[in-house]
């Protein structure tokens, strides 16, 4: 299909644009979120490399766990619960209280939001394909990585900015809390034919009873 019928599509299938926008903004959040706490480590007091440890352990679970609660709830639910659990860790991590002399409840919290970005990054990877129909899956693949990649770029500046530690795990709880809300306009899709069309996706939206339909 040309691309330009691609693209008209776009606006005669409203309904395939929103999903390509709120997928688009999950993948977005998601890099984000994931790329900014990997390089914010260094504000805790203990060795980076048993930090990055902690990290690196969590990350392969998080990539296992994945494969597991996808075949028993679903894309869509498992993608909202990992937001919103990362949203609430960082919320959670505001509170200033120290555990031990390397301990405290904000790095406890940030490496359980870490384990919740890894997850919801490593699914939209998969979900973006499965939300777009065969003929528009390469374009809107493509675009939702590209967007992907580009806040990749903010998510450390963020780290760096100099903001207070209730400062940034605020935004980046709001950032997790937005990705959350955002994914609740996407269908489900497991156990569902992927669309052949545009027009697929409109159908299965109405089927679904999603809003915007």
């Amino acid at each position: 299909m040309p691309v330009v019928q691609q693209l008209l599509e776009f606006k005669k299938y409203p309904a395939m644009l929103i999903e390509t926008a709120c997928a688009s903004w999950a993948f977005m959040v998601s890099s984000l979120l994931f790329y900014g706490l990997a390089y914010g480590w260094d504000r805790f007091g203990d060795s980076l490399y048993v930090t990055y440890l902690y990290v690196a352990l969590g990350e392969l679970i998080a990539n296992v766990s994945v494969l597991l609660v996808l075949k028993v709830i679903g894309r869509k639910v498992t993608l909202v619960s990992f937001y919103a659990g990362a949203s609430i860790c960082f919320f959670l991590g505001i509170i200033n209280h120290q555990f031990s002399q390397l301990w405290s409840v904000e790095r406890v919290m940030s490496m359980l939001a870490s384990f919740f970005t890894a997850c919801s990054f490593c699914l939209m990877f998969l979900f973006i394909g499965e939300t777009s129909p065969t003929t528009h899956r390469g374009m809107i693949s493509s675009g939702g990585s590209f967007c992907a990649r580009v806040s990749a770029f903010f998510g450390p500046l963020i780290s760096a900015a100099g903001l207070t530690s209730a400062q940034s795990l605020s935004l980046f709880g709001a950032l997790a809390a937005s990705g959350a809300l955002t994914s609740l306009l996407l269908p489900e899709t497991r156990g569902r034919e992927i669309p052949a069309t545009a027009k697929g996706v409109h159908e299965r939206r109405k089927e679904q009873k999603l809003l915007f339909n």
